[in-house]
């Protein structure tokens, strides 16, 4: 307020307030529209009593951050304090710490919307988070595990919400342990260390398993049993009514009882003229044992042995008479075919010819051949070649063998040693030339790559996979000076670019910024296009405080033409309107007014000079 007869100094530019300095405790804009609160250093927006630094109160989108007229983000609180953040256009949602990002739910819930529809959720079970819940809420959808493999895209696991989540994994499962309640279906090559059957070994399972089977069944005359120390079976041959003399298993004689009534009997003959054989009959050779009629339906032979010949038994064929002498043997059956041979044992000829015939069957003459021979003395068979499958016990004496073809080496492990120089070794200096694919290699660290990946973005972030020169190199030269390093004390001058990072705090401003808090001096010419509000009695010009109030200000404001600002009879700041034509500025000693020349005032009122100071 400014008392009577004071002088003024107006300097008002419509909607502007230009000032060296403005000092404010408390400032409000508008009612709530903007607020400082300046005892407790608080921001208020659409609030005047803020609860924090900086309160944005609204029933709307509380703040929005733009970029351009298309780009930008909202934040919006609703009631409960439902909360969304959202971006305009396509625009990305990115949350870069430099430590941990920790999303904390009260509730243990996370959900994933597409679009405003739910998709998926993940939930902690249990309060103390020791159950972890996927859950895709779209009906028979399921979860697929994708990675890069040497810069291939692949699905590394599969679930099938529609069959029941199964699970399909892209290669080998690798696990410490395997646990399956269910059926088991292996379509390829199982190979393991070891397998237990209900915490039994498998190969004792296997044991047992045949153990009881035999074990439990008793054949006429024999008994099986089980040792299960050393997982053999023990058969037992009861009281036999014969020699059991050599192998029980193969007779060497059998019990033959005189058989004199049975017109037709089938004589038993084997297949070869050693070995453990099965015997054989043939319709084709019958024995009459009423009468003693060996039948067969041809004989073969040179008849030598045979001491007596019944011709009237021959009904058919030619016989030369100089080929028929006096036969003092039995002629009974084709002499020249012999159906038995007498066979020695053999044990010091070194070099012995092995027989054999040409077919399997047949009336056929023993043939040999030098390429198959038997040396007696060390049992040693020799043969130029072998064919087929051939099953023996383990060989020490195999010294040399040709070019295997094919086959499966299921021996012992070959050594090293034994391989040649363009093997590659765990032990030993050595150059790999070629292409060489690694799944997987480890230093002496803890870390264990899985792959080498070329990638000018370096976007897959692998804490597993090594970068290429060239990767690291176009990777540098897009981050010049880097982005998001925490360890960057000293920078050259930034000529361009957008600060997008955390709130650059007042204190590191220099001296020529403009503060909320603290005593500053405006110098040069400040626009304020918003509204300021001052308390009264906070304003000060120069080193004077400005005591007038705002409605003694705005007499100031837009003064019409030929008015004059005067002290009124109530000692406040007024307009004196112009007086009319002819009129003169008269006083009585106490007020002004406009009065006719040489009459009186026109009001009462006391006047204030306005007063230009030009130097």
């Amino acid at each position: 307020m400014a008392a009577s007869g004071s002088i003024w100094s107006r300097n008002v530019v419509a909607g502007t307030v230009i000032a060296t300095s403005i000092t404010a405790d408390d400032l409000e804009v508008d009612g709530t529209t903007l607020s400082i609160d300046e005892t407790n250093n608080r921001v208020g927006v659409g609030v005047i009593d803020p609860d924090s630094t900086l309160e944005v109160f609204s029933t709307t989108t509380q703040q929005k951050w733009s970029y351009d007229s298309d780009s930008s983000a909202t934040i919006t609180v609703a009631d409960a304090s439902h909360t969304t953040i959202a971006t305009s256009e396509t625009g990305d949602l990115i949350l870069d710490a430099g430590d941990d990002i920790i999303l904390d739910s009260h509730a243990g819930k996370w959900r994933m919307k597409r679009n405003g529809t739910l998709t998926n959720m993940i939930s902690a079970t249990a309060a103390d988070g020791s159950k972890m819940v996927f859950d895709n809420q779209v009906s028979n959808a399921g979860y697929d595990f994708k990675c890069s493999d040497g810069g291939v895209g692949i699905t590394a696991l599969s679930i099938d919400a529609a069959n029941a989540g199964a699970a399909t994994f892209n290669n080998k499962v690798i696990a410490t342990e395997l646990d399956i309640s269910g059926d088991c279906d292996i379509d390829g090559t199982m190979e393991a260390d070891a397998i237990t059957v209900n915490g039994t070994a498998l190969d004792e399972v296997i044991a047992d398993t045949v153990g009881a089977m035999v074990g439990s069944n008793t054949e006429t005359n024999i008994t099986v049993s089980y040792d299960d120390n050393d997982n053999t079976l023990d058969f037992v041959v009861g009281t036999l009514n014969q020699s059991t003399t050599g192998t029980a298993a193969i007779a060497t004689t059998v019990t033959c009882a005189d058989e004199s009534s049975d017109a037709t009997c089938f004589v038993g003959y084997v297949t070869a003229a050693t070995g453990d054989l099965g015997v054989k009959t043939g319709s084709n050779l019958t024995f009459n044992s009423s009468n003693g009629t060996l039948g067969a339906t041809e004989f073969s032979g040179g008849g030598v042995g045979v001491t007596g010949l019944n011709g009237t038994q021959v009904t058919s064929g030619t016989v030369a008479a100089a080929r028929v002498a006096t036969l003092n043997q039995d002629t009974t059956g084709t002499a020249a075919i012999a159906t038995t041979v007498t066979v020695a044992d053999e044990s010091s000829d070194t070099s012995c010819n092995v027989l054999f015939t040409a077919a399997a069957t047949g009336n056929l003459a023993p043939k040999s051949g030098t390429n198959l021979t038997f040396n007696s003395s060390n049992g040693l068979l020799t043969a130029t070649s072998l064919a087929g499958t051939l099953t023996t016990a383990a060989q020490t004496n195999i010294t040399s063998v040709g070019t295997i073809g094919t086959g499966v080496w299921q021996g012992t492990k070959v050594a090293s040693a034994y391989l040649d120089d363009d093997t590659a070794h765990l032990s030993g200096t050595q150059t790999f030339t070629g292409t060489k694919t690694l799944n997987s290699f480890k230093g002496t660290g803890a870390i264990t790559v899985t792959n080498i990946l070329d990638e000018d973005a370096m976007g897959t972030d692998s804490d597993t996979a090594l970068a290429t020169q060239q990767s690291i190199k176009a990777y540098a030269d897009t981050k010049s000076p880097l982005a998001g390093s925490s360890s960057i004390t000293t920078v050259g001058t930034i000529a361009t670019g957008t600060w997008n990072a955390t709130v650059i705090a007042s204190a590191k401003l220099d001296d020529d910024t403009a503060h909320l808090t603290t005593t500053q001096t405006f110098t040069g010419a400040k626009t304020f296009t918003g509204g300021v509000t001052i308390d009264e009695g906070e304003l000060t010009l120069g080193s004077t405080a400005v005591s007038s109030t705002a409605a003694e200000l705005n007499n100031l404001d837009a003064i019409t033409r030929g008015s004059i600002i005067y002290g009124n009879a109530s000692a406040a700041t007024a307009r004196l309107a112009k007086g009319g034509a002819g009129t003169v500025l008269t006083s009585d000693g106490t007020d002004i007014a406009w009065a006719a020349a040489g009459g009186t005032p026109a009001d009462d009122s006391n006047l204030i000079f306005h007063m230009q100071v030009f130097s």
